[in-house]
């Protein structure tokens, strides 16, 4: 298994990532974080209100077809 960690706000960011996975076979496995868990990096405000602004839920349902189980 490879886990990333990052701060996916959109569906273009994850894009890149859903398709190397899909290039080496491997099936993603998404983790929708929901609730309020604090800021360690010290990230302004101003940033992270862009950052809400910008969010695309429901990444769940991303469209993806691993090359391994395609019909």
């Amino acid at each position: 298994p490879i886990a990333i960690h990052n701060t996916f706000t959109t569906r273009d960011e994850l894009k890149p990532y859903i398709k190397i996975a899909e290039e080496y076979g491997y099936t993603p496995f998404i983790i929708h974080c929901e609730n309020a868990y604090g800021d360690c990096h010290k990230v302004p405000i101003e940033h992270l209100e862009a950052m809400w602004k910008r969010w695309q839920p429901r990444f769940h349902e991303f469209p993806y077809k691993n090359k391994k189980n395609a019909a």
